[in-house]
């Protein structure tokens, strides 16, 4: 199994009642190659799994998803569309969840220009206090971070929803949501 929840003190970790390090995923196998259902069985039972709504969670539906999480942190939210049992999406809501590139939950916009220096920095225009940056290859990369407009990353001219002025490198990301890309 690849969603691997231990690693080598995990179980003296469970002992003494402290949350696990981390939790590596392989988005490119459970985007490519699980439905809904073998997405839930993958994870151990330390785990909790439960199904808010996708509203909860940015995405314009009634519908539900699935929300993977520990005793005391979000771990990962993963979504279909409504009409499919292949996942659409999966939301890396901490940094304990590894993934096998070099952005991370938690880094800050400056090492995240370090990796990509052409990215743009975009404000979201259906909820102005996120501003994210999209990387694409096999998948699409959606690297969020909240902010209001007193934390503002980046400047920005009115009506406009792009910047190329970065006023707040320090600020870490929030959120990184992960879906295939399709050709259709």
């Amino acid at each position: 199994m690849f969603l691997l929840a231990c690693d080598a003190s995990s179980n003296q970790a469970k002992e003494k009642g402290e949350i696990q390090k981390s939790l590596p995923i392989n988005v490119e196998k459970i985007l490519n190659e699980m439905d809904k259902n073998t997405f839930l069985t993958s994870f151990s039972e330390e785990y909790n799994i439960s199904h808010p709504f996708l509203h909860e969670y940015g995405v314009d539906s009634e519908s539900k998803g699935i929300l993977v999480s520990t005793e005391f942190d979000p771990m990962v939210f993963a979504w279909s569309k409504w009409d499919s049992d292949s996942l659409y999406e999966i939301q890396v809501l901490s940094e304990k969840v590894e993934l096998k590139s070099n952005i991370h939950v938690g880094m800050s916009v400056e090492e995240f220009i370090n990796h990509y220096p052409d990215s743009k920095l975009y404000l979201n225009a259906l909820d102005e206090n996120s501003e994210y940056f999209i990387i694409k290859d096999n998948f699409e990369y959606i690297v969020e971070f909240l902010t209001n407009p007193q934390s503002r990353i980046g400047k920005y001219s009115n009506d406009q929803y792009e910047t190329e002025i970065l006023i707040n490198t320090g600020k870490k990301a929030d959120k990184i949501s992960i879906r295939k890309i399709t050709n259709g």
